[in-house]
């Protein structure tokens, strides 16, 4: 067991950088390329805790490819205002703002959306990769 020193010990500037750092955390943004749009690309913010907890709660216990990639794009959606962008719902007829997802991306698109989205919260993809090319 590591010995806990006065070099160790957490302190209150210790706390206070931690707190700034996750509040800064939390307003990062991620430009996602999309190959089949030419490498344009959506903007998607860091999901707040909350936002994450719902997404491991809506997984529950689930094996299913299906289900990780219908509820991790749920996620990314609620935290890319570019797909949400009433306009476009509109132009695209578009009635459950989910199905806006299933619209404009195959499956090739939505691997590569989660990749990249997984990786910037710190998510590890190869259990999801993994159960992608077992179904």
């Amino acid at each position: 067991m590591a010995k806990i020193t006065k070099e160790t010990k957490a302190t209150l500037n210790d706390f206070l950088a931690k707190k700034l750092k996750k509040e800064q955390d939390q307003n990062k943004t991620l430009d996602i390329k999309i190959s089949s749009m030419d490498g344009k690309t959506i903007t998607v913010k860091k999901p707040n805790d909350e936002d994450l907890l719902n997404y491991i709660e809506d997984l529950g216990d689930s094996k299913s490819a299906k289900k990780v990639i219908e509820e991790t794009m749920k996620l990314i959606y609620r935290n890319c205002a570019d797909l949400q962008d009433k306009e476009l719902h509109e132009a695209l007829e578009i009635k459950n703002p989910y199905d806006i997802i299933n619209v404009l991306f195959d499956f090739k698109d939505k691997q590569e959306i989660m990749e990249q989205f997984n990786s910037f919260i710190g998510l590890k993809a190869d259990n999801i990769d993994e159960e992608i090319k077992n179904s």
